[in-house]
């Protein structure tokens, strides 16, 4: 299985036993491209099945998956499911307003 996009970089950090300084600890999975770029992230893109990726790295993180309003249920579930299957002790889900923020 192939890590996420921007995965390798949250992997390599949690493999030296790091954690990121933003969020207390936690780590952003954005299911849209434009959502934390400036933050530890990976993408889950709508393109994409979340369960087609190595969500390894995510075991013991605390995870705030953020995403626009609007964006289809089913891949917000998806992802959700993915990434709690994948040992996330903490799952925030966010719906931010708009695509234009």
């Amino acid at each position: 299985m192939k890590l996420p996009p921007h995965g390798r970089a949250i992997s390599d950090m949690v493999a030296a036993g790091a954690r990121p300084a933003a969020f207390g600890g936690s780590v952003v999975a954005a299911l849209d491209w434009n959502i934390g770029r400036l933050w530890p992230r990976f993408v889950l893109p709508l393109g994409d099945d979340p369960a087609s990726f190595n969500l390894a790295f995510c075991r013991g993180l605390d995870i705030l998956m953020l995403y626009r309003a609007g964006h289809p249920f089913s891949h917000v579930t998806a992802a959700r499911a993915a990434i709690e299957s994948a040992g996330a002790n903490l799952l925030w889900s966010v719906a931010l307003p708009g695509d234009d923020q």
